[in-house]
């Protein structure tokens, strides 16, 4: 028995150690394919559609799908549609209007990272962008690791028991060994099983609820949604929250707003547009991704929803509906699955997250600054190996010398405060031929620094900083460009 668990399912703990022990093995296997640091980095751009796409919906949905969600839609009814809604359009939308085009544009740039990309299609600002962009994704993704290991330690805490201590460190365990062999490779395919799992999930569980209620109706707390709309607090299923007018319209944008950062803005995502190996594999991709997503944010939507009708309304931590009701609704062994999968799903996120911080700070700050500027792949690859490890280890001390209240504003500030100005850039890059390199860093300088403002003076709780942040990244970049064009003769 592991140290400082409180053991009340025995199934639970042997399929969590099953599972994890399957993880490592997926990991270490597909990193034996790493030779050098663009295998590191991006899986040597040779990644199957599938497998991105699969990697992509775990490392965006993660805890937010499989609790953050369900719990918000559980809590607040049919007011917390508007972030899912927002979040399927951009998530969509992204496949359409973004990843194809950075993709081969990555491709023919031979470029091996976002920032890459960026320095890349504007040379001119290169070593600027390279240094500014690496910079900005080093702190606050080196402060999203130190959150993700907070937040697995604390998940293993409140589904097992586990001392949030010993979490902690069995995250770590778990996520550095094959993160720092295998690279993104390691990542990728460790999110497929991760993926699966999250996905099963969100259609068992809402499958077995609904069965619950016809079959049980006198075990539930009510139901059907007449007798639920009379017990549910005014407003439950009014997805204006009761707000009109003025007030409705700011909870419709508010809400929405989330679609913004999907379009490019969000590193961690736009490398798995990068590294799949050619178009029609990115075809299967695209595919594979959007009938995920809209199956998946049904799914989780119906969770909090049922959760309501079958628990009621007084759970202390609504994101404990998902684990309540997988708990209560589903066989030993398949509850046992699913919640090791939320559990898991705190880990798609932190390995991500990682190998992208040590493949940005590898590739745009250190590689750029080697004399003769140029090193063999294996040399790179130990680097990039390095990196890692260092990041890592500075994520860990994050948690024991900075306060976990600072390391969730900081946090808080990543979405709106990252994903809005690179969405712009990202667009602006791709689709207006006008767009300068002085104008992207400005873009990115002027976005972030304007949002984490708006979010620190208390304005965010009246307007969304997630669409203030692409206003002001877009009058930034819209004044900027005309700013420095060149001149007549210049190229």
């Amino acid at each position: 028995m592991l140290s400082g668990i409180n053991v009340t399912n025995s199934s639970t703990v042997i399929v969590l150690v099953i599972y994890f022990a399957i993880l490592l093995s997926i990991g270490f296997v597909a990193g034996r394919r790493v030779k050098n640091s663009e295998d590191f980095a991006v899986g040597g751009h040779n990644v199957p559609g599938w497998a991105a796409a699969l990697s992509e919906r775990a490392t965006d949905m993660s805890a937010y799908m499989a609790l953050g969600l369900p719990g918000g839609i559980y809590l607040s009814g049919m007011l917390g549609l508007w972030p899912a809604i927002g979040s399927v359009i951009g998530s969509v939308a992204v496949w359409f209007m973004v990843s194809g085009q950075m993709r081969k544009d990555a491709e023919k740039l031979g470029a091996n990272t976002y920032v890459d990309w960026l320095s890349k299609r504007f040379p001119d600002q290169s070593n600027r962008i390279r240094l500014v962009g690496g910079i900005i994704i080093l702190f606050f993704f080196t402060v999203y690791v130190a959150a993700q290991f907070l937040g697995g330690g604390s998940t293993l805490n409140s589904l097992l028991g586990i001392n949030p201590l010993t979490g902690l460190f069995i995250t770590v365990a778990i996520v550095i060994p094959y993160t720092l062999y295998g690279g993104f490779g390691s990542v990728v395919y460790t999110d497929c099983l991760q993926a699966i799992v999250l996905f099963s999930m969100l259609v068992c569980v809402p499958g077995a609820a609904i069965i619950e209620m016809v079959t049980n109706p006198d075990a539930v707390y009510a139901a059907t949604i007449a007798e639920a709309m009379t017990k549910a607090p005014e407003g439950y299923f009014d997805m204006f929250g009761g707000a009109r007018g003025l007030a409705a319209g700011m909870v419709f944008g508010n809400g929405f707003s989330w679609c913004w950062a999907y379009l490019g803005g969000l590193p961690q995502l736009n490398t798995r547009y990068i590294c799949i190996r050619d178009q029609k594999n990115f075809k299967l991709g695209r595919f594979i991704s959007v009938s995920y997503i809209l199956v998946a944010y049904i799914g989780a939507i119906l969770i909090g929803l049922l959760g309501f009708f079958i628990l009621g309304p007084n759970l202390d931590n609504p994101e404990q509906v998902t684990p309540l009701l997988t708990m209560r609704l589903m066989p030993p062994v398949l509850a046992a699955v699913f919640t090791t999968g939320i559990i898991a799903a705190m880990i798609s996120t932190a390995d991500s997250v990682l190998v992208l911080a040590s493949s940005e700070v590898s590739e745009n700050i250190i590689k750029p600054r080697i004399k003769n500027g140029e090193l063999d792949g294996k040399q790179m690859l130990f680097i990039s190996r390095a990196v890692t490890i260092i990041i890592a280890i500075i994520a860990v001390i994050l948690t024991f010398v900075v306060s976990g209240e600072l390391i969730s504003v900081i946090i808080s500030w990543v979405w709106a405060g990252l994903g809005s100005p690179f969405a712009v850039c990202s667009m602006l890059t791709l689709y207006w031929k006008k767009y300068t390199g002085k104008a992207a860093l400005c873009t990115i300088t002027v976005g972030l620094v304007f949002t984490v403002a708006w979010i620190v003076s208390g304005m965010d709780a009246i307007a969304s900083s997630l669409w203030v942040g692409v206003v002001a990244s877009l009058i930034a970049a819209v004044v900027s460009t005309y700013l420095t064009q060149p001149k007549a003769g210049e190229k």
